[in-house]
């Protein structure tokens, strides 16, 4: 999916797309645009700073993006997990030696 600049009865309009491979009746494969999600006119979300549209659409692909109503069709960026391992000697539950281990330690 990617964001895209239209122009919209002389304005220009953002929309999110997803692009769809399809074959067409004589039997080559073309690519088609399905629209996704109409966001709405560019001065309305425009900052006034420049390259508004360049800075959303790299904001879109890096999963933040500039406008909230995108933020659900971001592709998902699993958060780092942590863990917190003890060992103890002795213990019955240690899956193992402590050393086997240390790389997974922080």
């Amino acid at each position: 999916m990617f964001v895209e600049k239209v122009k919209n009865g002389g304005k220009d309009y953002l929309r999110l797309v997803n692009s769809v491979r399809i074959t067409n009746k004589d039997g080559y494969k073309v690519s088609q645009k399905k629209v996704v999600l109409n966001i709405g006119y560019l001065e309305k979300f425009d900052d006034g700073l420049p390259d508004y549209v360049d800075r959303l659409k790299k904001s879109f692909k890096a999963g933040v993006p500039l406008i909230p109503a995108l933020e659900p069709y971001c592709e998902n960026v699993k958060p780092r997990e942590k863990y917190r391992f003890t060992f103890e000697e002795g213990d019955p539950n240690c899956a193992g030696e402590p050393k086997l281990f240390s790389h997974l330690l922080l």
